[in-house]
């Protein structure tokens, strides 16, 4: 059986990360629409931009922890975000 527990700083990240999904500005149609599954709106635009800025790479980290309720060390996460995508426009692509 895998060991489940956490060192103090990833309960940390997981803290932070349970706070930031309390964002009503994060939500599923928001990561919809950086997805490319819509047009942002001028105010997502802002946030996204405001987003970016502070959190830098870090924001695949947080993508992902909203949809899967998962961590992810940074570089997996962006990993993972450009997979999801290209694997989104592949399938777009093909039913189109």
């Amino acid at each position: 059986m895998k060991d489940t527990k956490q060192t103090p700083n990833q309960k940390q990240i997981r803290q932070q990360l349970y706070r930031m999904a309390d964002l009503d500005y994060l939500s599923i149609n928001f990561i919809s629409a950086v997805a490319g599954d819509r047009g942002l709106t001028p105010s997502e635009k802002k946030i996204y931009q405001k987003l970016r800025k502070q959190r830098g790479e870090l924001i695949y980290v947080d993508f992902l922890f909203l949809l899967t309720h998962q961590y992810y060390p940074k570089e997996t996460a962006e990993l993972i975000w450009k997979q999801i995508i290209e694997h989104k426009k592949k399938w777009v692509k093909k039913s189109g």
